[in-house]
């Protein structure tokens, strides 16, 4: 009979094992981004990456550009960025996601290749990265809009998706324009 309540013990403890184990190990695939939270963090996260690029560079644009038409977009920019990037932060405050600030290295570096480059050579190098910027964005929302379910989000990314491809539309306006002149 003991050996018995002991086999009962072991198999009851082996259950609960296996079940905490499998909990647990769930739980890690949404840290590591593999599960649905997971993969909406890190989508909020790679957003907050890209606004804060929009912001910076649009900001430098408009102090150092040459091109009327590059400093009221990199200021178009700066100010559609920041909005959407409030709107966005509403929405990682409700998740208790934690954002990103400053920038990814890619775009750090993007950043002092700008920085480096006046007149013709800056508002070229600064439009053409944004048609880049822009087309990777778009990119991301609407494989995102295809592949979640998450209403929040796809809210947001239908909110600001529009806004996207007008600004993906006017720096290949800039782009061409500024091409014609060389």
């Amino acid at each position: 009979m003991k050996l018995v309540k002991n086999n009962v013990w072991r198999i009851l403890l082996s259950v609960v094992f296996i079940t905490v184990a499998a909990v647990a190990c769930d739980n890690d695939d949404d840290d590591n981004n593999n599960g649905p939270e997971g993969k909406n963090k890190a989508f909020i996260q790679n957003v907050t990456y890209a606004n804060n690029a929009e912001i910076d560079f649009g900001q430098l644009a408009n102090s150092q550009g040459t091109s009327s038409a590059v400093k009221q977009f990199g200021q178009l920019m700066a100010q559609d960025h920041q909005k959407a990037q409030s709107d966005l932060d509403t929405v990682a405050d409700n998740r208790n996601i934690d954002l990103p600030s400053g920038l990814q290295t890619d775009k750090q570096q993007m950043r002092q290749v700008l920085a480096a480059r006046t007149g013709y050579a800056f508002d070229t190098a600064y439009i053409h990265n944004q048609v880049k910027m822009h087309t990777e964005t778009r990119d991301m929302f609407e494989a995102f809009l295809d592949t979640s379910s998450d209403q929040s989000l796809k809210a947001y990314v239908n909110r600001h998706l529009p806004t996207i491809v007008k600004h993906l539309a006017k720096a290949d306006s800039i782009s061409m324009e500024l091409d014609n002149i060389e």
